[in-house]
Parts: C-alpha cells; sequence; structure tokens
C-alpha cells in the first residue's frame, strides 16, 4: 500500500495490541533521518540500497543494532530506530516485540 505521507510512504508498524497496521512514515525523528545521509561508520546496513526506488521502500537491518533499520531512497540509506521495547524484524519487515 502506497500512501501520502513523507515522501509518499507508508511504513508497516505494531499496534499496543499486537495487530499490524499501516501509518504514514511521517514522526519527527523520520523526518529528521529523512533530511540527512546516514553517515556510514561504526554501523552500516546489512546489503545495499538500490539506485532506482521500486513501488514500495527498501528496508535493510543494522548489523549491529536490533533496534535500528534503514529505509532506502535513491540509493541512499536512512537510518530509522524501532520504538522503545521493539527491534527490527527483516522477515517481517517491521518492527517487533523482543
Amino acid at each position: 500500500m502506497v500512501g501520502s505521507g513523507v515522501r509518499g510512504r507508508w511504513v508497516l508498524t505494531a499496534t499496543a495490541v499486537g495487530l499490524l497496521a499501516f501509518v504514514p512514515f511521517s514522526t519527527a525523528a523520520a523526518e529528521s533521518a529523512l533530511r540527512e545521509p546516514t553517515q556510514l561508520t561504526e554501523r552500516a546496513p546489512v546489503g545495499e540500497c538500490p539506485q532506482k526506488d521500486g513501488p514500495l521502500p527498501t528496508y535493510l537491518p543494522d548489523d549491529s543494532d536490533p533496534n535500528a533499520f534503514y529505509v532506502c531512497d535513491k540509493g541512499v540509506p536512512y537510518k530509522s530506530n524501532c520504538p522503545p521495547n521493539l527491534i527490527w524484524d527483516q522477515d517481517l519487515v517491521t518492527c517487533v516485540y523482543e
């Protein structure tokens, strides 16, 4: 599902009762993360972002932080973090409870 959030993206996320829901990717932290490319120093995404975006965003896990993941945009990884008490699950492409 594609929406009209920041950069026209929606994110699949877990709700408080454990249900999954599509929500606009437009929190203040996400908007901040989308302004500056990630400086790949100590941590890096696992894999590489495609140079051309597809119909859905590409997400990559962090190589050492289970709370972090990257959203690709035109070949550039932008770091984001799961909310507290959640970790990134690459198979489900969402944040899940630990």
